[in-house]
């Protein structure tokens, strides 16, 4: 009886302890790198327009932006096709992506996206976009802090227009 006993608690600890490094990997968000991350300091100069491909967007040339096709309105969800350029997106490991805003004035951090981008596919000129709905919840300039795989990236800063009840 003492046998069976061990063996079923060695068994149970062999199917319950283990899990694929995948499954490890896809349940763990990374530390989060504070690099020269913006501070008291950010640059909050609303970020330019540019063109690739025939397509406006606001954003930095060749590294990041999306299309400069809407306006953001405070509490109210938009869509947003963020491109991407560089070497850190033309890996097979597939980055995780993260975007946290601030909005000017304020410490308050808020958590916009995280996600693991899908393999780089050129879109538009960047080496790869990422779709999201993305909610802004007050009226204001807000910086959007964008970290690849917990490293600290690039910023853009965008005015947020009072929502309008009508």
């Amino acid at each position: 009886m003492k046998k069976i006993s061990i063996s079923i608690l060695i068994l149970s600890a062999i199917l319950f302890g283990c899990q694929s490094q995948e499954e490890t990997d896809s349940k763990r968000e990374p530390q989060v790198t504070v690099a020269p991350a913006p501070s008291e300091k950010a640059d909050w100069t609303l970020s330019s327009t540019f063109n690739t491909s025939g397509l406006a967007m606001v954003g930095i040339p060749n590294k990041l932006g999306f299309p400069d096709n809407d306006v953001f309105v405070a509490g109210q969800p938009r869509k947003v096709m963020w491109h991407i350029w560089g070497d850190e997106v033309k890996t097979e490991d597939r980055p995780t992506m993260e975007v946290r805003g601030v909005r000017k004035d304020s410490d308050r951090e808020e958590r916009l996206l995280f996600e693991k981008l899908e393999p780089a596919v050129p879109n538009n000129g960047a080496d790869t976009s990422v779709v999201s709905s993305i909610t802004l919840p007050e009226a204001g300039m807000w910086r959007l802090d964008v970290y690849l795989d917990g490293v600290y990236f690039e910023s853009i800063v965008v005015d947020v227009k009072e929502r309008t009840e009508s």
